[in-house]
């Protein structure tokens, strides 16, 4: 199996042939389960109905059965990151210029959003602090972290 970036890096593509002589009967789906790295079955399930997925150039179904020969070609799309949205919160600013803002943060806040914690963050805080103080400019390179 041959693992690399697509164009741009916009995503991830895996090559793979099926060995000669490989006994199979095994579905797509469970195959491809089998090579790529944290790979669920589900994921890969819609990763194949999206298009994502070629066997011998042709899209086929999760269904389809593999046999020895068979090149499995993987596109995988990276996810869009997720975008933190602006938020009121109280932040003990402790220095504050034009470049840069120093905060006493409380162990116990969580720094930049992900899974389980999209609100509350201290970037979501910064980023409404900032807002207030940009007014109505819009700086594009402007951005936590």
């Amino acid at each position: 199996m041959e693992k690399k970036a697509g164009k741009d890096r916009q995503s991830t593509i895996y090559e793979h042939t099926v060995p000669e002589g490989q006994h199979t009967d095994i579905r797509l789906d469970k195959y491809i389960t089998s090579f790529v790295e944290n790979a669920s079955r589900t994921k890969v399930q819609e990763a194949i109905k999206e298009g994502h997925v070629t066997v011998n150039g042709n899209k086929e179904k999760t269904s389809y059965i593999m046999q020895p020969g068979d090149e499995i070609y993987i596109e995988i799309p990276k996810p869009p990151p997720p975008e933190a949205k602006a938020e009121k919160m109280e932040l003990e600013i402790v220095y504050e210029d034009d470049d840069i803002i120093i905060v006493n943060k409380d162990a116990d806040m969580v720094v930049h959003p992900a899974y389980g914690n999209w609100t509350g963050t201290l970037v979501n805080g910064l980023m409404y602090h900032v807002d207030e103080l940009a007014g109505d400019e819009e700086d594009e390179n402007l951005r936590p972290g």
